[in-house]
């Protein structure tokens, strides 16, 4: 999923002057009174952040993904990023930041997504899962993966020196990134709980991400 990052109604307005009808006009009327009663009774259009389609996919389940899908990372991590141990989520540290610092805009499915890449030291392993009860609404997107996301998502990054990260020509990687980022089913915005766990350690690492930046204030 090369797409994103990650993630923005009209008001009608209807004149309330006096109409004027001649003596003769009572036809004009009646057409006009039919035209009225047919406007009425049709459905109203759906707002940008109107409640998924039945048929939208739904976040569950949990994957995984590895060396094979990763890319070479030679950019250390910064101040700016979301830090938890070995693994990062870049610029992130005070939540997502779209280009107009609005929510990203809801599919015709009423999914948001908002793109940030994971980011993991060479030789690390993390999990991501999803908090409660943020799981009903809430999913983590891989590029290969489901278009309605996962509960949770395991990390492993490439070794260093493996062969699939280094070139002749390009900086040595300090770790490795992916595609991907995380998505919002009924709603455009959220303060995202997230639980991490690292390698085989099993203390979870409760972190809460501001999609877009901002939702955590």
């Amino acid at each position: 999923m090369a797409g994103a990052a990650g993630a923005r109604g009209a008001v009608r307005r209807r004149s309330t002057g006096p109409v004027r009808f001649a003596a003769t006009g009572l036809a004009v009327f009646a057409v006009l009174a039919a035209t009225g009663c047919a406007q009425a009774s049709e459905a109203p259009v759906r707002s940008a952040s109107a409640e998924p389609s039945p048929d939208a996919p739904s976040p569950s389940g949990s994957a995984s993904v590895g060396c094979d899908a990763a890319r070479p990372d030679p950019e250390p991590t910064g101040i700016a990023d979301l830090i938890i141990g070995p693994l990062s989520y870049g610029a992130a540290a005070e939540g997502i930041r779209t280009a107009d610092g609005r929510p990203a805009t809801p599919g015709p499915d009423g999914i948001v997504f908002y793109k940030l890449g994971t980011r993991l030291a060479l030789g690390a392993s993390a999990t991501v899962a999803i908090g409660d009860p943020a799981r009903a609404y809430a999913g983590i997107r891989t590029e290969q993966g489901s278009d309605g996301g996962y509960s949770s998502v395991s990390y492993a990054a490439c070794a260093p020196g493996d062969p699939r990260i280094t070139g002749d020509d390009a900086p040595a990687p300090v770790g490795v990134w992916w595609v991907g980022g995380f998505l919002l089913s009924g709603r455009d915005s959220a303060c995202l709980p997230l639980e991490i766990t690292v390698g085989d350690d099993p203390t979870v690492h409760r972190v809460d991400l501001a999609l877009p930046a901002g939702a955590c204030g």
